[in-house]
């Protein structure tokens, strides 16, 4: 309970002056447009409130510690960017998370379609997860004329799913993930992929 406090009290400070939408500009390389339903966690808000990832709540019992420290490691040093969805339940925090690598491949479809044919066992071994089983799909395709691999799996979180979005920009290859609670999932998704919307490479 003292994390959802932590996290309502900055999405009040950070959202008290936005009524509509706002625009997110990524140090990865783009900018874009999107609703004020969520609250932008910087590097500035990690490094002030380090708890912000480093939380033991129900939804992340047996998740892997070590990968919950490189993930703080990676939002502290820039490499990492958090977006909290202002209108979760109390006992799941719905999120988009974001990350980049460098360099782009050169064949980018070639490297989409290899992912798609390994990524159960990629996603098993990056979540550390042995009771992972459920992939629900993964193909190459477009939203709004961005160019991405897209896919939906189980596993990440106990009760949620996750949507990951893998694109280029300039800066690298930006890995985007949505995770969010399942009776949730429409509503989050659907808000999530208006960021692809008004994209600005």
């Amino acid at each position: 309970m003292k994390f959802q406090k932590l996290l309502l009290a900055i999405g009040i400070t950070l959202l008290s002056s936005q009524l509509e939408a706002q625009v997110y500009r990524s140090a990865f390389g783009f900018e874009t447009v999107i609703s004020d339903n969520w609250v932008i966690v910087s590097r500035e808000t990690v490094q002030a409130n380090p708890e912000l990832l480093n939380v033991e709540t129900t939804e992340m019992e047996g998740f892997d510690r070590p990968l919950k420290s490189k993930v703080q490691q990676m939002a502290m040093s820039g490499q990492f960017e958090l977006l909290y969805y202002r209108k979760s339940d109390a006992d799941f925090h719905d999120n988009t998370s974001l990350f980049i690598s460098n360099p782009a491949p050169t064949d980018f479809v070639l490297a989409l379609n290899a992912l798609c044919q390994n990524l159960q066992p990629q996603l098993q071994q990056a979540y550390n997860r042995s009771d992972f089983t459920s992939v629900h799909s993964c193909e190459h395709t477009n939203i709004a004329l961005v160019d991405m691999l897209a896919y939906a799996f189980d596993g990440a979180f106990i009760g949620s799913r996750s949507y990951g979005y893998i694109f280029n920009t300039q800066a690298g290859t930006v890995t985007m993930t949505v995770t969010c609670k399942l009776v949730k999932c429409q509503e989050v998704k659907t808000d999530a992929e208006r960021f692809f919307l008004e994209i600005k490479m």
